[in-house]
């Protein structure tokens, strides 16, 4: 399948939504996250392996990487975009229990988490009933 990520209509109900090596380069990454957790069913799991800037890195050792990876890629615009803290704020405002971890000393993420369940009431069972007043 091939699809923009930003304008990509997911269907609905859809148990899990796995994002590799990708969401961190469509820059409207936290629509993607709202729109993605929104089409999840209750419980419904959103995770997020991708790729981010440690935020310990001695200065001379961020700009060494960035000039070895310039000519394969547009670094720059990525390191002022910060998409990898889009993806998390947006994750923390649309799902339930996010978990995230960071590996390889900072310079990528895994990040998870699920739609929270709806709670229905089923009005012909006594426990969902309650009677008010007396």
């Amino acid at each position: 399948m091939q699809a923009d990520a930003a304008s990509f209509d997911f269907p609905t109900e859809v148990d899990a939504i796995l994002s590799t090596y990708a969401l961190t380069q469509v820059p409207e990454c936290a629509e993607v996250i709202a729109h993605g957790a929104a089409a999840l069913s209750g419980g419904g799991r959103w995770v997020v392996l991708d790729l981010k800037v440690p935020g310990n890195t001695p200065g001379w050792l961020a700009q060494l990487g960035t000039a070895i990876v310039r000519p394969f890629a547009s670094i720059d615009e990525w390191i002022m975009r910060r998409p990898w803290e889009a993806i998390r704020a947006a994750m923390q405002e649309e799902l339930a229990d996010l978990s995230w971890t960071e590996l390889f000393f900072g310079t990528a993420f895994l990040a998870a988490g699920s739609r929270a369940r709806s709670v229905s009431m089923d009005t012909d069972s006594p426990s969902a009933s309650a009677e008010v007043g007396g």
